[in-house]
């Protein structure tokens, strides 16, 4: 069996089999999947993630056309919405899936724009905070399946209750001729009576993370790194396979009941790390004392 036929065979039994033979556990999404996507004119860049270890990773786009793979590129032939799903499969067998609309604008002159967001989370208050390569460029928010939206490069946005809501960022350039979407999942948690941080080092490839928080052993801590893996410890360290720009977030889940809804709080924090090489050189100076 060639690989092409192999791929095609394993795609149908993660979409297709395991509907009919395996509904429960298709349903369950057991991988804790999800997926983060940016838009550029009608080519979208699609990056999956899971707290599992991923065998199989596969896109469905809307549009009658497939991929495979972690991170992805689709272009569409036209402007529109579109149904797209991220399937998985472990390696312990279990399947994960979820989808989400996206919509292709009509905006489509080509632009270099590049944008991102960080978020902190005050209770039930996320402050989130836009940027670019563009100093002029334009941002605009909305939650998902929410109909208020915000405009600013940073915005304070109140949330009715804790949950899990999804933010996305819409950037603009001046002209207004490219846009950028971005959007990530945020959890709101209640009122906390502490703060979340972490300080990092790296050394080459290797990043090592230190959570701050006042609750010590009465939370867990939960670590995204980026590029898909995860770690969990208030103290981990962990190695890239290469150089490059991260976004590292931490979740703390204190175990102290402190809230009047009585759930556990929660809080997030999100930095921007660059993993580079070690340098091949050594800094040093000389100095020669020749008087007063």
């Amino acid at each position: 069996m060639d690989k092409c036929t192999n791929l095609i065979l394993r795609f149908l039994l993660v979409f297709s089999g395991f509907i009919f033979f395996n509904h429960q556990s298709f349903a369950q999404n057991c991988g804790d999947v999800d997926f983060k996507f940016e838009i550029k004119e009608l080519t979208v860049t699609f990056k999956g993630e899971s707290k599992e270890i991923v065998k199989d990773w596969f896109w469905y786009f809307g549009d009658n056309a497939i991929n495979n793979g972690q991170e992805v590129k689709h272009t569409f032939e036209k402007n529109g919405e579109y149904n797209v799903c991220l399937k998985i499969l472990t390696t312990s067998g279990c399947i994960g899936s979820v989808c989400k609309k996206i919509n292709i604008g009509t905006i489509v002159s080509s632009c270099d724009l590049k944008a991102d967001y960080a978020f902190k989370v005050e209770g039930t208050t996320g402050v989130f905070t836009a940027k670019s390569n563009d100093v002029n460029a334009k941002y605009y928010w909305q939650i998902a399946n929410q109909t208020s939206q915000y405009n600013g490069i940073e915005v304070k946005i109140p949330f009715e209750k804790a949950g899990v809501y999804e933010v996305c960022l819409i950037a603009l350039n001046q002209s207004e001729t490219c846009k950028v979407l971005v959007c990530k999942k945020v959890e709101i948690g209640a009122t906390c009576g502490w703060e979340a941080d972490f300080t990092y080092e790296n050394d080459g490839n290797i990043i090592k993370l230190t959570a701050k928080s006042t609750v010590g052993d009465a939370a867990k801590y939960y670590w995204s790194f980026g590029n898909g893996a995860t770690g969990e410890g208030s103290e981990v360290k962990y190695q890239y396979d290469k150089a490059g720009n991260y976004e590292v977030c931490l979740k703390i889940v204190s175990g102290i009941l402190s809230n009047t809804a009585g759930t556990a709080c929660t809080k997030s924090v999100c930095k921007k790390v660059t993993i580079g090489t070690s340098c091949d050189w050594e800094a040093d100076f000389t100095f020669e004392n020749t008087g007063n």
